[in-house]
């Protein structure tokens, strides 16, 4: 399960041209510098999804049902496909 971070929505950071609808509820952005962006379907931030202590990058992201996703993580220079169950609202 994802953790949602909400406290630092700092959102001055540049999108990637990656992101994804999580139904018709929610999208998941990817940012270049901080990751994954959960945002309400009006695309307005939410919370940062908080990837593992070990990740250092998200190479890609893809949606697979609703609060329901994969990414692609860099941990010790290696490519770590996963999936990500978010909590429902």
């Amino acid at each position: 399960m994802a953790v949602l971070d909400p406290s630092t929505l700092d959102v001055g950071d540049h999108f990637d041209w990656h992101g994804f609808f999580l139904g018709d509820r929610r999208a998941v952005l990817k940012t270049y510098e901080s990751g994954l962006l959960l945002c309400d379907a009006d695309l307005r931030p939410e919370a940062w999804i908080a990837l593992p202590g070990d990740a250092e990058a998200v190479e890609a992201a893809v949606g697979l049902d609703e609060d329901l996703f994969a990414a692609q993580l860099w941990v010790d220079d290696e490519p770590m496909t996963t999936v990500w169950s978010l909590p429902t609202p």
